[in-house]
């Protein structure tokens, strides 16, 4: 229903997985038979009980506190870092450096980890690992907006994130949540008015429910007394915005214009964006696969490529 942005670089996350994976069971192995210095302390709590206990205890609360004192003087340092690292499409990177910082209160470390679990899970060859990914990064961006409920790129985040976590459920599940989307589209809309990528998928929105088969209309309408609904004007509108603020910055926005174009019977107009589309310079799957949309359009409306 809605079109991401997608990292070719990483198209497989079964290294990271098995990476992580492996942590978890040398932990869990740690756990169960212990070396022999923790044997060695599980025997001195036994003797000591409480007043040994309880200095642990207070060691490892003054641990916490100390862990979470860089956060907030290198927090800057951190999401530049983070933003440097998106640019490059290094997601896996991304993730290595904000999940320590899981914890935190800073919504801005929150959303932008939510952005790339996000993405390793998308790349995920398993749909169950896809899923645990994704409905983890959901946890990050619901617990941003609930620190802070002005932040447009959390909105932007949560609407991504709901559509993709209701896309392995059932299409009644992801039209009841469409509402739910398309608000948080709009409230990101209000908060970061010139954020060509909201304008982009908000279109996307509104395109999807333009055009909708009589099959989903009827699932709507079973979900919606009355069902959400859009003109392919109003998807258009916010092409058009997109590219005005920020030109030829998606492959797919241009791909898009050309599809309402068409939709519109503007034949001329469709084949000049469906044209730029088809010659944007492929970086990622996304690209490829605007390229290649494009070009079987093209082909359709007998322009000459």
């Amino acid at each position: 229903m809605i079109f991401i942005f997608f990292d070719p670089s990483f198209s497989k996350t079964s290294e990271f997985v098995q990476e992580r994976n492996s942590v978890i069971a040398n932990k869990k192995y740690q756990i169960q038979n212990g070396s022999t210095h923790e044997k060695w302390n599980s025997v001195l709590v036994k003797v000591f009980h409480g007043c040994f206990a309880l200095r642990v205890l207070t060691f490892l609360k003054e641990q916490h506190e100390s862990a979470e004192q860089p956060l907030l003087v290198d927090e800057d340092k951190i999401i530049k870092e983070a933003d440097r690292l998106y640019l490059s499409h290094q997601y896996r990177e991304i993730y290595k450096v904000l999940y320590p910082y899981s914890s935190s209160s800073s919504d801005e470390i929150l959303w932008r980890l939510a952005r790339a679990t996000f993405e390793v899970g998308r790349a995920s060859d398993s749909e169950k690992d896809a899923i645990v990914w994704l409905e983890e990064a959901y946890g990050y961006v619901e617990r941003a907006l609930g620190l802070n409920e002005r932040n447009g790129s959390a909105h932007k985040w949560c609407a991504i994130l709901t559509d993709y976590v209701m896309r392995y459920r059932s299409i009644k599940d992801r039209i009841s949540k469409s509402v739910d989307v398309r608000h948080h589209f709009e409230r990101a809309l209000e908060l970061t008015p010139t954020d060509a990528t909201v304008h982009f998928l908000l279109g996307q929105w509104c395109y999807t429910f333009a055009d909708l088969t009589w099959y989903q209309r009827k699932v709507a309408a079973i979900v919606f007394a009355t069902p959400p609904t859009s003109t392919y004007e109003e998807a258009l509108e916010h092409f058009e915005n997109a590219e005005r603020l920020d030109p030829d910055f998606y492959s797919m926005n241009l791909l898009m214009l050309g599809k309402t174009y068409l939709k519109l019977n503007n034949k001329e107009k469709a084949i000049q964006f469906l044209k730029r589309a088809k010659e944007y310079p492929q970086r990622t799957v996304d690209d490829e696969k605007a390229a290649k949309e494009a070009s079987s359009l093209l082909q359709k409306l007998g322009a000459t490529i």
